[in-house]
């Protein structure tokens, strides 16, 4: 292996070694911003340095923010689920009643003809 192949490998275990540690320190980062740890490690390692800077810039997210918005969003689908469960309950009444007079008229006409 000649001394410029040499140079080449130990320049990219180098940037391996520097992107993995910028992976590293970028999802410490975005952790105590609130944020995916797990994403940024990989971002940072995907991206180096350009991802570290990026979590670096982002504004951290409140947690009890993101629990009133999750909190938020899980009551509006409960309440489409409710209005879902309301409009069932209502079609199954109208087909029990419509059941109910088709019997009453079946014997009616049942009586009607018995007479």
């Amino acid at each position: 292996m000649g001394m410029s192949q040499e140079l080449t490998v130990t320049l990219v275990l180098a940037l391996i070694v520097v992107n993995i540690i910028c992976g590293g320190f970028a999802s410490f980062v975005a952790s105590t911003k609130g944020r995916e740890g797990v994403s940024w490690f990989l971002l940072g390692c995907l991206f180096g340095f350009i991802a570290l800077v990026a979590v670096g810039l982002a504004e951290p997210i409140d947690r009890a923010r993101q629990l009133r918005e999750e909190r938020d969003r899980l009551n509006e689908e409960q309440d489409r689920l409710n209005e879902e469960q309301d409009r069932l309950n209502e079609e199954q009444d109208r087909r029990e009643r419509e059941m109910w007079r088709e019997e009453q008229a079946e014997r009616e006409e049942r009586d009607r003809l018995n007479e």
